[in-house]
């Protein structure tokens, strides 16, 4: 995972300007799903762009898992 200080990441940032390539996302999506006992599709992972959308996509599966 690149080695990235903490004030910069806002969420605002794009995972991009971040440094999160292809395989960081991956990771990243990996260990979300694990913390959080959700599964995030392949599509939705990659629609994310910045810190906020993966906060929402996180949201939204947690919102999801409680309502069923």
């Amino acid at each position: 995972a690149p080695d990235v200080p903490p004030e910069s990441i806002t969420s605002e940032a794009s995972l991009a300007s971040l440094g999160i390539d292809s395989l960081d996302r991956i990771e990243a999506i990996m260990t979300l799903e694990s913390d959080f006992n959700i599964q995030i599709e392949t599509k939705d992972a990659e629609s994310c762009a910045t810190v906020q959308d993966l906060v929402n996509l996180v949201d939204r599966k947690v919102g999801e898992r409680s309502n069923t």
